[in-house]
């Protein structure tokens, strides 16, 4: 089984240099815990449980299951199998009258699934991709499949500023 596991993806406004304010999350649990699709190309939208925006996923195969198992630290996370070249997670929301923003989320990978992604962004016509935002989900230069819902592993944690004007990311 292929898997990539998104348990929180959080967008944040920078206030000042020390302070930070959360304007957009998805948490994937609760009352925006996606329901499991079975053999779909396409996964469940999932709406922010905090802001406003929406989270999907696009595999070229039919094949893909779309799950929520325990997620790091958390009892739910954003799952699908069958990874392929182009395959993607997009986080799509509005980042009109915010600046200094910046992108995170915890990921990990199974002993099968893809190790190595980059984050593209967008204001709206095509993606490019986010300066520095290529990077390979290794622990100790291993991959790190092994998540609780009790314990957040900081070695899964990954953050990028977002350009200005940015209306998606994946």
């Amino acid at each position: 089984m292929v898997l990539l596991r998104y348990s929180l993806a959080v967008f944040v406004l920078m206030v000042g240099t020390a302070q930070a304010s959360t304007i957009l999350q998805w948490t994937f649990d609760g009352a925006t815990n996606p329901a499991d699709l079975s053999n779909s190309a396409a996964s469940p939208n999932v709406s922010a449980s905090t802001g406003t925006g929406t989270a999907s996923g696009l595999h070229a195969s039919a094949l893909t299951d779309w799950t929520t198992p325990v997620g790091n630290g958390t009892t739910d996370a954003f799952s699908s199998t069958n990874w392929g070249g182009g395959d993607y997670y997009q986080f799509t929301f509005s980042t009109a009258g915010f600046i200094n923003l910046s992108f995170a989320f915890d990921q990990t990978s199974s002993a099968t699934g893809p190790k190595n992604f980059k984050v593209q962004t967008s204001t709206g016509s095509g993606y490019s991709d986010l300066g520095g935002g290529a990077y390979a989900v290794l622990l100790n230069g291993t991959p790190n499949p092994a998540w609780t819902s009790g314990t957040v592993q900081p070695a899964y944690h990954y953050s990028f500023a977002l350009p200005g004007g940015t209306a998606g990311v994946r």
